[in-house]
């Protein structure tokens, strides 16, 4: 305890081993699990079942804001309003949009749709429709119920565009084409009507048209020709205007062998005709591309794609002549050539270019190729300068001592082990701090803060974790400067080598808490989930201790873990439960579990309900559910990876509540990192991998701040008032509940005056404070509190009455003349055996106490109902002996 005074066009690379899976269901190989970023914040009345919810709001501190990862996407231009428009595979509830003409990067806008949302799908066909100012939606795959395989679909939706983006399904009338996703869809403007071939689900090479005057009407079309192009997905399409017909180039088809290279004309004015138009030199193969027309030159453009299934991307032009008379030509192309794998593009009027946007393995990409000089410019958003290197999974650190954050590690395709500060003073400026030294792990789910010695420990098992070794090592790196990794040598029986487990710090007992895992044996894939607890002790001296509490909340891995310092325990929630079979055997866990620390008889107790939101499906990964708590409000904060998010109540039964929140919504991503900074009351975000389809993704370094709504203080604040002392010369205070090393200023208010600061000081690492003061006055009244966040929050006030100095003195009769009742003031100077007697005039006693059990100081007592009349009251003690007269009336 620290002691202050006075003194101190639709592109999709299919996935076909994995599909696109739900967010909350979704394999992405290891590392992976899903971190939803719409957070809900939950404020609870404190022991009864009503409760009221509570907005919360996101902020962008820095970076850019980078539009989500390219696969399964579709790119719409808008024409009526000068703009890209972006739908999002995994979040058709956000319309993303980018102003035209781009100059140079650019800043992407997002806005929500209203109306009930098609369920969210990759590979969807999309289209503008002029007549109406909306964009058609047709199929696409989800995964629905289906770990593994991917459900087609064949609904069609409008995006209206007027006024407020609201979703509307189509009643289409006619049988529908089978479902599908990756086709060709154009509109043709002079039958008013979509234009749809091929697509996945077997490939099919049907042609269909869906007419939109009137009621919507699906047309199965028998075009005419002695030729077709074989069924196919990710082929690139236009409707050229000058010739009343469709070209199309490529695209995937196993049927006729795989990737293609043909171009073919669909006639659209008479009879409805596939004609060929291959010629001898001709691009690669190639799927997944951009395709546009050039209106000035009459030309079909196409860039970058696919020239195999799942990889060689290609970053070539080409230009194929509408009029007939060259054929294909390749472009020379110059500037910033994106290598990209997929992507979607529109023609842009404003500036008679090709902007494209899309991704792969090398990140996301949004390019724009003017077709004037043939030159491709970046349109990303700018990102500040210095920054670090985008990444997943690192470890973050609240300094509040110097408003900062500190940022350590992290993923991007490989291990990254530097070290970075983020200012919180106003700048919102990167700093990297030098570090020596290179501890084997890198990423949050191996690393914790020690904050008592302002330090981050890793945990070292070997990864993966082979039969046999141990966690033997432990390495250390302070947080003050000079930052040098030092490798420790722990005492002590050492737990088995293992990966997936949590790590809490105990700071009561100054130790770190090791819990589950997953050990692997021989031959085995998956290995076996654990429910073994280990302690280290951080102290004196170094040293491993495993611990044997009663009950179990069974084993798991994957699992997320935090301290709780109002109840002195370990909450433990979800998980992952693995059983040693060949290929895999792993139970999704949804529940939460608390491990009472409070003596040496260590008990696991469920706490109830389960969540009621699923458990991702994931192996080998680190913490399913990112989970902190938010002790001020007595909860804890869960993002699922469902898009959704949730609060736990630990003060009452209300449990698991979902909560919107507002403000500038970081993009949905997994891997990012996490902490809960009390001082701020807010949570902040960094860094993450926005993916939503496997193997597809871009990493991020942008930071975002929640601030959550309503004053902390309130009931169930875990802030409290936890001893006080008052004497008449000073007065003792001390409070609980505060983050360690969390900075506080002790106020306080003289009567009805404002309060002001006495001391600054900063909590230790059990989260306590205490203050002495020195300078009171006996006899006056005061409030106390502690204030964090420069006075803007007051937590665990207290009200004292300073005493006056003791003494050994006789008051009388309170009040004097008593009526009926006779009440006696007195004081005494200790605790020592003393006596109050009442006599009448004549010297009979008629009343007598005991009262040296009182204590120093003063004291009110009464004596019982006496008939009217004088009397005389003594107090005696040892030696010492006073006398006053009183006077009780009717």
């Amino acid at each position: 305890m620290l002691m202050g005074t006075l003194e101190s066009s639709h592109c999709h690379p299919r996935i076909r081993a994995l599909g696109a899976q739900p967010l909350s269901r979704l394999h992405v190989g290891p590392p992976s699990w899903f971190g939803s970023l719409a957070l809900v914040v939950l404020m609870l009345s404190s022991g009864r079942c009503a409760f009221a919810q509570s907005a919360a709001s996101w902020e962008r501190l820095a970076g850019p804001l980078d539009p989500p990862p390219a696969s399964g996407h579709q790119v719409i231009h808008d024409p009526l309003r000068h703009r890209l428009l972006l739908l999002d595979v995994g979040a058709l509830d956000v319309l993303w949009s980018m102003s035209l003409p781009a100059n140079g990067r650019v800043t992407w806008t997002r806005a929500p749709i209203a109306g009930p949302r098609p369920r969210d799908r990759f590979g969807f066909c999309a289209a503008y429709d002029p007549r109406r100012d909306r964009v058609l939606l047709f199929g696409g795959s989800s995964s629905e119920n289906a770990p593994v395989y991917q459900v087609d679909a064949n609904d069609v939706w409008a995006l209206s565009l007027t006024g407020t983006p609201t979703w509307t399904q189509i009643a289409v009338v006619g049988d529908p084409p089978a479902a599908r996703s990756d086709a060709v869809f154009i509109y043709d403007p002079v039958r008013d009507r979509m234009v749809m071939f091929g697509g996945t689900n077997f490939y099919p090479d049907d042609l269909w048209s869906l007419d939109l005057a009137g009621s919507p009407t699906w047309r199965k079309l028998s075009p005419a020709g002695t030729r077709a192009p074989v069924g196919r997905e990710g082929a690139g399409a236009v409707y050229d205007r000058s010739n009343d017909r469709i070209v199309m180039f490529g695209g995937w088809a196993p049927s006729g062998g795989g990737i293609l290279a043909d171009t073919w004309s669909l006639s659209l004015a008479g009879e409805t005709r596939w004609d060929s138009l291959s010629t001898n030199l001709r691009p690669a193969a190639r799927r997944n591309f951009s395709a546009i027309v050039d209106p000035v030159r009459a030309e079909l453009v196409i860039a970058n794609g696919h020239g195999w299934q799942y990889g060689w991307e290609l970053d070539d032009a080409w230009a194929f002549d509408l009029t007939g008379s060259r054929g294909w030509t390749q472009i020379a192309v110059s500037g910033d050539v994106p290598t990209v794998g997929s992507q979607c593009a529109v023609f842009s009027p404003e500036n008679r270019s090709l902007i494209q946007y899309g991704g792969g393995g090398n990140g996301t990409f949004c390019s724009e190729l003017t077709l004037d000089d043939h030159r491709w410019t970046s349109l990303l958003p700018a990102a500040p300068d210095p920054m670090p290197i985008r990444r997943g999974l690192p470890k973050l650190v609240a300094d509040p001592a110097a408003s900062r954050l500190l940022v350590y590690g992290g993923l991007n395709w490989g291990c990254m082990g530097d070290l970075w500060a983020f200012s919180l003073a106003g700048d919102a400026s990167w700093t990297p701090l030098p570090l020596s030294g290179t501890a084997p792990v890198c990423t949050a789910d191996h690393v914790v803060f020690d904050p008592l010695r302002r330090r981050l420990l890793a945990f070292v098992s070997g990864l993966p974790a082979r039969v046999g070794t141990l966690v033997d090592e432990v390495w250390a790196l302070p947080l003050d400067e000079p930052h040098v990794w030092t490798k420790l040598s722990p005492l002590g029986p050492l737990p088995p080598g293992r990966i997936g487990f949590s790590v809490v710090y105990d700071p009561k007992r100054d130790r770190m808490l090791l819990f589950g895992g997953q050990i692997y044996n021989r031959n085995d894939i998956t290995g076996e989930s654990q429910d073994d607890l280990w302690e280290l002790s951080l102290a004196d001296t170094l040293r491993w201790r495993q611990l044997q509490p009663r009950n179990s909340p069974g084993e798991r891995q994957d699992h997320a873990a935090v301290y709780d310092p109002a109840r002195d325990r370990m909450i433990v929630f979800e998980g992952n439960q693995s059983h040693s079979c060949r290929y895999g055997c792993t139970t999704a866990l949804s529940d939460l579990w608390a491990l009472s620390l409070a003596s040496d008889s260590l008990v696991w107790q469920r706490l109830n309900p389960d969540a009621p939101f699923p458990a991702p499906l994931t192996t080998g990964t680190p913490k399913v559910c990112p989970i902190v708590l938010d002790g001020s409000r007595d909860r804890l904060v869960v993002l699922p990876g469902d898009a959704s998010a949730w609060t736990f109540s630990l003060s009452d039964s209300v449990g698991w509540q979902p909560l919107n929140v507002d403000g500038e919504l970081p993009t949905q991503r997994t891997l990012a990192g996490f902490v809960f900074d009390p001082t701020r009351d807010r949570l902040f975000l960094m860094g993450g991998l926005q993916a939503v389809v496997p193997d597809y993704g871009a990493f991020s370094a942008d930071v975002y701040a929640l601030r959550f709504a309503g004053t902390p203080g309130t009931p169930g604040t875990q802030v409290a008032l936890r001893a006080s002392r008052v004497t008449p010369t000073q007065v003792e205070l001390s409070w609980s509940g505060l983050a360690a090393l969390q900075p506080a200023s002790v106020v306080r208010a003289d009567a009805d005056e404002p309060f002001h600061v006495l001391a600054s000081l900063t909590a230790d690492a059990s989260g306590g404070v205490a203050y002495r003061d020195a300078t009171v006055v006996p006899g006056k009244h005061y409030r106390y509190s502690l204030s964090i966040e420069a006075g803007a929050r007051r937590l665990g006030e207290a009200s004292i009455d300073v005493p006056f100095a003791p003494a050994f003195a006789l008051a009388g009769a309170h009040p004097n003349p008593a009526v009926g009742e006779l009440s006696l003031a007195f004081s005494l100077l200790d605790a020592a055996p003393a006596r109050l007697e009442v006599f009448d005039l004549a010297g009979r006693r008629v009343a007598g106490r005991d009262v040296g059990a009182l204590g120093a100081g003063r004291h009110l007592l009464s004596v019982g109902q006496l008939v009217p009349g004088a009397y005389l009251v003594r107090l005696s003690s040892g030696s010492r002996s006073v006398t006053s007269r009183v006077a009780v009336v009717r």
